[in-house]
């Protein structure tokens, strides 16, 4: 059969294969819930602690082995025009370059019949 055979020992932790996807989006109902994630990666923007807090609207929830999420938001972007977010100036730039520049949606972003959000709607 098809699959990955090891031919040396791998270490705990260690990367063994990195891939960049084609195409990736978020669900639709991720924002429906307020989920905070790069647009571009998709890495979360918040620990899985802040995000248990939100969804169950009890800010004092506290998760085992917080330090297994760590969150550098210290790093995070927006766009300026349309304020979607990113974990990273990479990120921005990255999402500007491919396709970003296309979709921004800037001040229409409320706009109920800009095409993009009809989209978004139908979908």
């Amino acid at each position: 059969g098809k699959g990955l055979f090891a031919t040396r020992n791998i270490h705990k932790g260690e990367t063994i294969f990195l891939e960049k996807p084609v195409v990736s989006s978020q669900f639709l109902w991720n924002a429906l819930y307020r989920y905070k994630a790069c647009d571009h990666c998709l890495r979360a923007l918040e620990t899985a602690e802040e995000n248990a807090q939100r969804l169950l609207g009890k800010s004092r929830r506290v998760l085992p082995h917080p330090e297994q999420c760590s969150i550098r938001k210290d790093l995070h972007q927006h766009c300026p025009h349309c304020q979607v977010a990113y974990c990273s100036t990479e990120c921005r730039q990255s999402a500007f370059e491919q396709y970003h520049q296309v979709l921004c949606l800037g001040p229409s972003r409320e706009d109920p019949k800009h095409p993009l959000n009809k989209l978004q709607e139908a979908w």
